[in-house]
């Protein structure tokens, strides 16, 4: 998982609640140089999809984010 923001989390977190809006993960599915899509690499692999779940889970945790 790649971080492509700032590391504001927590004062563009604390503005959201403070402004009752949900502060949401997006996941982006860009395409690689090489025209792969990543993404279906790791959902065709079940041990890599699991450890994405995972991943996302403790990254919503972390930054205390709505969903």
């Amino acid at each position: 998982m790649t971080n492509r923001g700032g590391d504001d989390h927590a004062s563009v977190v604390d503005f959201a609640k403070k402004n009752n809006v949900s502060a949401l993960l997006l996941v982006n599915n860009a395409k690689e140089a090489n025209g792969q899509v990543p993404i279906h690499m790791l959902l065709s692999n079940p041990d890599l999809r699991t450890k994405a779940i995972v991943n996302l889970e403790e990254y919503i945790k972390q930054y205390k984010l709505d969903g």
